[in-house]
């Protein structure tokens, strides 16, 4: 797999996924992967559907880039490789802000659940809004829920906001940082299709025949390599 290094592209996304235990450096297959759904009673369901549609599209995402994760893997080392046909002179400056960019995004995901954690609880009503029902929906919390219970403790309801928040932050950020890794691809892929032109424009003003053919074959190659890692390593 893919190794994460502090002075490698990729390394504050590919941390963030690590954390969340979206991205593992080693192989081993998950043997369970565990979906929570929290869904309202509540007779106004529009907001549920949003949740369970947005949710159950990020959890596609988080499924299926663990399922996919050493394809991505292998994409990330081509993408990388600098060996076989050179380096491009803004390798590392587009590496370097990438990186910058990443780490904004991830606190820009931050800051989004927690602000939208407060606005959920200060929003939230503890008045049920289906009369004739004895039942008493927890209020203060990011999404309303049921329990079948008459009181409950604040100590339970905090619990129960910081379970929420927990799974929000597990839903939210490792697909959101999973779509800015295709920024961070696309932005070296970009680098080494800037270096193939350059390649094959010094090919062009070869003097000798041989050399002209020989640097044509090798962008060749690096053309069919840039190709092949983009489509075939994706589909």
């Amino acid at each position: 797999m893919y190794p994460i290094k502090r002075d490698q592209p990729f390394y504050s996304s590919l941390r963030t996924l690590r954390f969340f235990l979206v991205y593992r450096e080693y192989s081993q297959e998950p043997w369970q992967i565990l979906i929570s759904l929290i869904k309202n009673i509540g007779e106004d369901i529009s907001e549920d559907l949003s949740f369970i549609v947005g949710g159950l599209g990020m959890m596609i995402t988080n499924i299926l880039f663990k399922f996919h994760r050493k394809k991505w893997s292998r994409l990330f080392e081509d993408v990388t490789n600098i060996d076989t046909f050179g380096k491009p002179a803004n390798f590392d400056k587009v590496k370097s802000q990438c990186i910058f960019l990443s780490k904004l995004y991830t606190i820009y995901c931050i800051i989004g659940t927690i602000v939208y954690t407060c606005i959920s609880v200060l929003e939230s009503s503890c008045e049920d809004p289906n009369e004739g029902i004895e039942r008493k929906s927890i209020c203060g919390t990011i999404s309303p829920i049921w329990l079948p219970v008459e009181n409950v403790s604040t100590a339970t309801r905090n619990l129960i906001l910081l379970i929420q928040y927990i799974l929000g932050n597990y839903m939210v950020i490792p697909p959101a940082i999973i779509t800015f890794l295709v920024f961070e691809t696309t932005e070296l892929l970009i680098c080494h299709i800037g270096f193939l032109k350059e390649n094959i424009l010094e090919s062009l003003q070869c003097e000798k025949e041989e050399l002209e053919s020989n640097r044509l074959r090798f962008c060749i190659t690096y053309h069919n390599h840039i190709l092949r890692r983009t489509v075939e390593e994706l589909l």
